[in-house]
Order: structure tokens, then sequence, then C-alpha cells
């Protein structure tokens, strides 16, 4: 697992992604290279690399020192790495760098199509807040003095 820093390669991943997924990752159009920076210059992004080859990401902010509340912006692994844990280790580094920089609560929205990271979000005691938009829904979890992050 390691930060991505450089906006070449975390807008390559995004795009692997988006391509990937069955699912839109954004709800409006958008200039992956700009979002990159974007993540990168305000945000933390964390690659798992399996041989060689980056596998997933998880791209969060957890910047808000009012709220104290983190926001998901993207979560995924490549199909060719699905069901191996590597979405598991992503969620529980992002909810533990979470915790470390004092987040108290973790949101991210969903697809409502998309049962398969619904029940996966579930898994992680995240909750239904309300929905956001025609076609997804905001979810959250309470974080911090939590004994195991995979509740599933």
């Amino acid at each position: 697992m390691e930060m991505v820093t450089d906006h070449g390669r975390l807008s390559r991943l995004i795009k692997s992604l988006q391509e990937e997924s069955g699912f839109s990752l954004f709800t409006e159009p958008f200039n992956v290279e700009d979002y990159a920076t974007k993540l990168i210059d305000k945000g933390i992004s964390m690659v798992f690399v399996e041989n060689g080859e980056d596998a997933g990401l998880v791209s969060f902010y957890a910047n808000d020192s009012i709220t104290h509340i983190a926001y998901i912006a993207l979560i995924g692994v490549l199909a060719v790495y699905q069901g191996t844990g590597i979405a598991h280790q992503l969620m529980d580094i992002c909810i533990s760098l979470c915790i470390e920089t004092g987040m108290k609560q973790v949101k991210l929205e969903v697809s409502k199509g998309n049962s398969r990271a619904i029940r996966f979000y579930e898994n992680y005691d995240f909750n239904f807040m309300q929905d956001a938009a025609d076609s997804s829904v905001v979810m959250i979890k309470k974080i911090g003095n939590t004994k195991g992050l995979y509740a599933g």
C-alpha cells in the first residue's frame, strides 16, 4: 500500500476504474486530470500494488476540522483483483488514517443500483443517511474507539 502523489498515475487508475465499472463513479461530467490534482492537493489517495501493478485505490478527504467528517471520494479495485480482499485493506487503511487525523465519522456516496458496494459498506457499519440524487445515496459511519474495522 502506498500513497499516490503522481497526478498521471492517479489519473490513469481512476480512468481504468471508471472504464471497468458498470456504474458511473461521478454524478457530473468531470476532467479526470483536474480531479486527480484536487485529490492529491487536498485529499489522501492510497494505492494497493499487486505484482507491480496498481490494483486498487481509495481516495478520501480527512481535513474537515469543524465537523470532523471524512469523505471517501472513491474506492475501487480493478476487476482482475476483485474478491481478493484488496477492497477490505483499502477501507481499513482509509478508516485508520481518518481516525489518526481526528475524524469522528466517514461519509460516502454510492449508486443505489450498486448492491455489491452497498453490502460492502454495510459490513463496515455504514448506515444510510440520505438520498444524494435520483441514483445515489449517502452513507455514514462513526469511527474511533472501534475494536474491529470490518463487521462482516
